[in-house]
C-alpha cells in the first residue's frame, strides 16, 4: 500500500495571541475536529459508492487543515486532549517537552491509496 503525506508546518515565533481572538477550549476544538473527520468519512463513503467526485471531500479536508492551522497559533492547544477526534481518525502526539505536536489524518482522496494530511505545530521558547 502506498502512502503519501502532505505536510504543513506551523511555527509560532511571536506571541500567539497578539492581534488574534482568544483560543477555543479543548472541548470545542475536539468537537470541531471530530465533526470535520465525520464529514471526511461521509464524503469518502459517498465517493466509493457513486463514482468518485472529490469536490466535497477535498473542500472538507481543506477546511480541516485551515482550522488546525488557526488552532495551532495558540500555544495552549499543545496541551489539548482530543479523544473524540482521535476516535474519529485523527492521529496526534506531542513531544515530551510540549513544544512540538503532530496532527495527521487520512484524507480519503483516493480509493486505491491512503493520502495522509499532516500538520506539525512548533512553539519556540521565545513566545510570550
Amino acid at each position: 500500500m502506498k502512502w503519501l503525506i502532505t505536510c504543513a508546518i506551523i511555527a509560532c515565533f511571536s506571541c500567539p495571541l497578539q492581534g488574534r481572538e482568544m483560543p477555543v477550549s479543548a472541548h470545542i476544538a475536539d468537537s470541531t475536529i471530530a465533526y470535520y473527520l465525520k464529514q471526511i468519512n461521509y464524503w469518502s463513503s459517498i465517493n466509493k459508492n457513486a463514482g468518485f467526485d472529490n469536490d466535497s471531500l477535498l473542500a472538507t479536508n481543506q477546511k480541516m487543515m485551515h482550522y488546525l492551522k488557526q488552532l495551532s497559533l495558540s500555544k495552549e492547544s499543545l496541551l489539548y486532549t482530543l479523544p473524540a477526534a482521535e476516535t474519529g481518525g485523527l492521529i496526534s502526539f506531542t513531544a515530551s517537552g510540549t513544544t512540538l505536536r503532530v496532527y495527521a489524518w487520512d484524507s480519503w482522496l483516493n480509493t486505491d491509496m491512503h493520502y495522509f494530511n499532516q500538520l506539525i505545530q512548533y512553539v519556540s521558547s521565545d513566545t510570550c
